[in-house]
């Protein structure tokens, strides 16, 4: 199957069936939350959303998840504090990755997330090529991780997604 057999609009509803993640977003800001949300739906997402550093703590204690969308500026902990936590839990047998979200788009942040141990950034606003990019290398990641049955992530051509549906 290549991905031009596909149309836009099943390819965005169906991305989830080709790459199944279990998706928890971290945002304190409503719009944004509402945003990021409607962006993983139109992929066929469910995601869980929450607001606070606390939220998403008690989160990945109670529930495991593949990827974990997280605002780098909250109220309450930094994304960076947050993520380190998050990795060095010594009761969390699966271990997500985490992709910031910030609207501080400086090379000084990327290399503050990169050193927390986050697998990647985004700015915001956000955009849906930015949302497949970001789970099209999570994907990558996970392809010989044995937590997880995934579908063959070969199945789509990569290049040709990010090319045509960059616009979306």
């Amino acid at each position: 199957l290549h991905l031009s057999a596909f149309s836009s609009f099943e390819l965005n509803h169906k991305m989830s069936l080709y790459y199944p993640l279990d998706i928890l977003v971290s945002e304190d800001n409503l719009v944004n939350q509402k945003l990021i949300e409607a962006l993983l739906k139109k992929l066929g997402y469910q995601p869980v959303v929450v607001e606070t550093g606390e939220e998403v703590l008690s989160e990945v204690s109670n529930n495991q998840y593949d990827l974990i969308f997280m605002d780098y500026f909250m109220p309450d902990m930094n994304g960076a504090e947050l993520t380190q936590i998050i990795l060095n839990h010594p009761n969390l047998a699966h271990k997500p990755k985490i992709i910031a979200m910030t609207a501080s788009a400086m090379k000084e942040d990327y290399e503050k997330c990169l050193e927390a141990g986050m697998s990647g950034f985004i700015s915001k606003p956000i955009r849906l090529s930015d949302i497949k990019s970001a789970i099209v290398n999570i994907v990558s990641v996970f392809q010989s991780a044995p937590h997880r049955e995934l579908y063959d992530v070969n199945i789509l051509d990569t290049s040709y997604l990010l090319k045509h549906f960059e616009k979306d």
